[in-house]
């Protein structure tokens, strides 16, 4: 699957900051909506990606929620996490991903320093 297919697939967002210069800047406050079944979606067609090693950001965020599950994920773990993994995200020619081992450490890290930890997958 091409980045083009993906990301015709890809639903839009209901908050930027978008310049139409082309620079797209997130705000702090920056809300992302999406029908549970447009993140299905993208996680089926994420699963399409030839990725060895490498998770798309969707894929993430299942592994994230499959872990904590009904317990849900405190704010300020979740907070953490999001900082780590945003210094973590690389480009691979189609958009952001994730070293899947090193995905795998901070959740677990930051889960077991809040309190919140478990063994991952």
């Amino acid at each position: 699957m091409t980045s083009s297919s993906l990301l015709s697939h890809a639903p839009t967002t209901s908050k930027t900051n978008f310049d139409p210069q082309g620079d797209f800047t997130p705000q702090a406050d920056t809300t992302w909506t999406f029908p549970s079944e447009e993140i299905g979606r993208l996680l089926e067609l994420s699963s399409r990606l030839d990725l060895v090693g490498f998770i798309t950001p969707v894929e993430a965020w299942d592994r994230i929620r499959q872990h904590c599950g009904s317990r849900g994920i405190s704010k300020r773990a979740f907070q953490e996490l999001k900082t780590r993994l945003v210094e973590q995200a690389q480009c691979n020619g189609f958009g952001a991903a994730l070293d899947e081992y090193d995905f795998e450490e901070t959740l677990t890290t930051v889960l077991a320093q809040h309190g919140q930890g478990q063994t991952v997958r």
